[in-house]
């Protein structure tokens, strides 16, 4: 199969794209009106674990995560990794993908079954994997621009319901609480972007990871602190205690007496992202079946792939309760592929690395 190059553009707005996902729904409510402190240390916490990623892709420029893992551990334990990988990235998508259709069931449509919404989104989510990495690049460029219209826009209409004294007491939700609260952006969805790491081999040789990577995790970063504190402004105290903040935050809004309604503009948004975020999830869990089982087209596993996420979705989250259980205890899980997984390969990588260098210079 021919190999799929995707611009440095494309690969950072997918990144971008990748880590709004479900992160716009809201984050660590128990940081309160220490939200923005939280995003900043979570995000300080996430950055060893960049330059880990990034000394992986080091040692083998211009290879893909799997290739890398298969390079460094062999077929019998790289496919082993490969496949955890594989189970975590179909993890992941099953759950983004009921966090989705619990908001469509929630705020307008609670009498249809929620396996007719999981069915039909991962449809589109299916196709888009068929179609490959590189319309998928170009579709989240060409998005991302009008989800950046529209957080300024409703930012700004909202500016009259905003009451800045929601901002105190600083520190007032507790130095605990604010650390829990940025471990857990740390890792949901910071350090996710370990699966980002399964289109850098897509990349021209000449792009460098480093650049895409910071800069799109940066824009992530500075896109959810906006989020977070027009929230903040707009519902105060209450903000953390919704379900859907922004979509409730911006539904209190009105322009004059005729303008109303804004909520559709958040609803589009969780729409996009949520579909960016589960469909690159099956690319990566289908890229891994493809080296898993030495296929030539990884694009064959793209319905198997949704159909397994589907089945996650409705079986390990019954209800938004369960949702919302999972995730106290994911941020700690997740440690075992964000970090743990990574520290290993690393390791490997770099015995491999200096052993090759002796032999070379032996030889």
């Amino acid at each position: 199969m021919q190999k799929e190059i995707i611009s440095k553009k494309q690969a950072r707005y997918i990144l971008v794209m990748f880590l709004l996902g479900d992160g716009i729904f809201g984050l660590a409510p128990e940081s309160k009106q220490d939200i923005w402190i939280s995003l900043l240390l979570g995000y300080a916490m996430y950055l060893p674990v960049f330059l880990l990623y990034l000394r992986i892709t080091s040692l083998y420029p211009g290879r893909g995560f799997y290739d890398i893992v298969m390079e460094i551990f062999g077929k019998v334990f790289g496919r082993a990794i490969v496949f955890l990988y594989i189970c975590y990235a179909l993890f992941l998508g099953g759950t983004i993908l009921k966090i989705l259709v619990d908001f469509i069931h929630t705020a307008s449509l609670p009498e249809t079954p929620q396996i007719v919404f999981m069915v039909f989104f991962m449809l589109f989510c299916t196709v888009m994997t068929k179609c490959g990495i590189e319309p998928f690049g170009r579709w989240c460029q060409f998005l991302f621009p009008f989800f950046v219209f529209t957080l300024v826009a409703t930012s700004i209409i909202s500016i009259n319901a905003m009451d800045f004294n929601y901002l105190k007491p600083v520190g007032g939700s507790g130095l605990k609480n604010i650390v829990s609260g940025a471990f857990s952006i740390y890792s949901y969805p910071f350090a996710e972007s370990v699966m980002f790491l399964t289109v850098l081999g897509s990349l021209k040789k000449t792009d460098k990871p480093r650049k895409i990577i910071f800069t799109g995790t940066l824009i992530a970063l500075m896109t959810l602190l906006v989020i977070s504190l027009r929230n903040l402004f707009i519902l105060g105290p209450t903000s953390f205690a919704a379900s859907y903040p922004s979509y409730e935050a911006v539904g209190t809004v009105s322009l004059g007496n005729f303008f109303s309604r804004f909520e559709i503009l958040i609803a589009i948004n969780y729409m996009t992202t949520i579909f960016a975020k589960t469909s690159f999830c099956q690319y990566a869990a289908v890229t891994g079946m493809g080296k898993f089982f030495h296929l030539k087209d990884y694009k064959t596993m793209a319905f198997p792939a949704g159909f397994i996420m589907i089945t996650v979705g409705l079986m390990f989250f019954p209800s938004a309760t369960s949702l919302l259980n999972w995730k106290k205890t994911y941020s700690y899980l997740a440690q075992i592929f964000e970090l743990i997984l990574p520290l290993i390969i690393w390791l490997g990588g770099e015995i491999r690395y200096i052993l090759k260098g002796k032999a070379a210079a032996v030889s």
